[in-house]
Parts: C-alpha cells; structure tokens; sequence
C-alpha cells in the first residue's frame, strides 16, 4: 500500500493528546509493511474513534488516561440512549461486541503512543478487567445470518444479474466485496474468473464500489474452484450480457462493479433479516457436510490456516480439489437461472 499523506509527528509523552495520537495510530496503521490495515478496516476505526469522541474528550492528554478513563467509556457506551428518527423515539443499546471494539480501539491507540528513538511505549498500562466491567458477549445469543437451500433456490428464480449474482455467492463462498471486484479474465493484479479453466482468482476486492488492490487478508489471496454446472450457468449469464475480456462480471448501470448496498436491500425485502455474509456460510457449511477436506476448505473460503502444523503442512493437489469441489456440487439447483 502507498503512503497516505504525511506522517504525523510523535508528540512527547508529556504534551500528547487522544485525539493527536489517534491520528497517528490510523496513519501507521495504514502505512505499516507488515500487514496495512485494509480499507474496511480503516473505516470502521474511524467509525470508532468519532464514537469514542463524543463520550472522551479529545483533548485529553495520554498521561492522564487510565483503568478508570477506560471504565467511563465503556460504561458510558453501553448506556441506551434514546434516539429521535422520523419524528419517533426510540431506546438503542450497543450491542457487548460494539462496546468491546471500542475499547480494543482505545487501547490500540494508547498503546500506539511509542518513543520515536526507542520505540518503548510511553504509557504501559496493565488493563484491569475486572475493574473496567466489560460486558460479556454471548456467542449463543448473536445473530448469525443464515439461508437455507429453498431460500437460495427461490432467489434463483427472480431473473436477471440478481439471481446470478445470489447462485455465484452461494456457489463459491467469495466475500461480497471480493465478488464485486471479478472481472472476466482479468490480468494481474485483478481478481478473474478464467470460464475456460472453471475457476475465479481472488487477488482484490471493493470498498465503497472502488477496486482496493487487495484482499481483507493474505490467505485471501486464492483460486476458487467453480463446479462446472454453476460455471455453465456463468458462461451463459455473459455471453448473454455480451461480457468482454476485463469487464467487471457482475456491473452496475455505469459498468461499474455491482452495488453492494443495493443487493444487501434487495435481499433484505426479499428475506427479512437476511444477509449477504450468509451466502458465504452456507457454501462454507455446504462443503463441511459434503465431507471436503477441511484444508480444501479453508482454502477455498480464503480462511488463515492458523497455527496448528498439520494445517500448515497440509498441500492438496489442484486436481484432488476439483475432485472434492465437483462431488459436493452447489447444494441447491439452479433452476430458473439459463445454463
């Protein structure tokens, strides 16, 4: 990733403020060489920090910050407030997950705060949990967005990009913003599905409907194995919208790629509370009761490999994995989409 802007000055430790340092913490954070934070990353920290801004007060100097700065934030945040929408009240409340990355962006900021000669942090602080009181996220109790195989095949028979666009994210598990980002037969350093080789090649994905030049993670970077039937149906869906070498294979009105907030609202009018993300989960459940290898599976889902030897060990030939692909199919049919 290219630089962005002018690094901003590391302020001695006596003098610099939260709001000075939050600064720096997103400029290093994108300017970094090991691993720069992705777009969406980025986003959503300063998402973060404008929260944090309204309950902190943005001038206050590092040195004063801490376990009891930590707890008013996380207890102020947590607090339900009563929004006015539409000339309508309502209470909200932030969910335990929304308050904890407040506060894992708080701290990431402290702790940004570093001796430009030794690189020592200026502030240690050792976080009492107990004493700030986080709340507890209750992994049972969070929404997890799922789609079942005759949700998928109705959405299949409303016609047009819509449906093919619903049977490629069931059918290959990519990411909405790397779907956005495939082009028909690309060239490097663009994501491309290759029709004749039956496969898409994940090197981009999208952020606000602009090409990033990168994946969310490394081991996004990947060859997805189409199964020929949901290939069929995409050769067929291009040749019918006389799709070009290097187009973008699913597009907007402007050939642009294809919006993600108008397929997320498509969807959710279509199946209240349905999300995008669960097409990935479905295709990712798919293959694990289809008995795929899991390193296939990781693989093909562009999931890390994490530390575990075996894992990272573990190579699979092309050929086996198109083997795998083929015999577990799509899991839904495709009927209603022209093949």
């Amino acid at each position: 990733m290219t630089s962005i802007g002018v690094e901003p000055k590391q302020e001695p430790a006596d003098t610099v403020t939260l709001e000075a340092q939050a600064k720096r913490f997103i400029w290093l954070l994108q300017n970094r060489k090991k691993s720069p934070g992705a777009p969406s990353t980025i986003a959503t920290f300063r998402s973060a920090l404008r929260r944090i801004f309204t309950i902190l007060d943005a001038d206050m100097p590092l040195s004063q910050v801490t376990n009891a700065t930590l707890k008013e934030l996380v207890a102020k945040a947590y607090e339900p407030r009563i929004i006015h929408k539409n000339g309508c009240m309502r209470r909200q409340q932030l969910k335990p997950a929304s308050v904890q990355q407040l506060a894992l962006v708080f701290k990431l900021v402290v702790a940004s705060a570093c001796s430009p000669v030794t690189g020592d942090r200026y502030f240690p602080i050792i976080w009492n949990e107990n004493f700030v009181d986080m709340p507890a996220v209750q992994k049972d109790q969070q929404k997890r967005s799922t789609l079942t195989r005759q949700e998928i095949e109705m959405l299949c028979k409303i016609g047009g990009q819509e449906a093919v666009v619903y049977a490629f994210l069931a059918g290959s598990g990519l990411r909405i913003s790397e779907m956005q980002a495939v082009r028909v037969n690309g060239n490097n350093p663009q994501s491309s599905w290759i029709p004749a080789e039956s496969v898409v090649i994940v090197r981009n994905a999208c952020f606000r409907n602009k090409e990033t030049g990168r994946t969310k993670t490394e081991s996004g970077r990947r060859r997805v194995l189409l199964c020929s039937e949901l290939n069929r149906a995409l050769i067929a869906f291009a040749t019918r919208e006389q799709r070009k070498d290097g187009d973008f294979l699913f597009q907007s009105k402007d050939h642009g790629p294809v919006k993600g907030s108008t397929l997320r609202d498509r969807l959710a009018k279509r199946i209240p509370g349905a999300a995008i993300h669960a097409f990935r989960r479905y295709r990712n459940s798919h293959l694990i009761a289809s008995r795929v290898l899991s390193g296939i599976v990781k693989s093909q889902m562009g999931h890390s490999k994490g530390q575990d030897m075996s894992e990272l060990y573990n190579f699979q030939d092309e050929t086996v994995c198109r083997e795998q692909i083929e015999a577990a199919s799509l899991g839904f049919s495709l009927e209603g989409i022209d093949a």
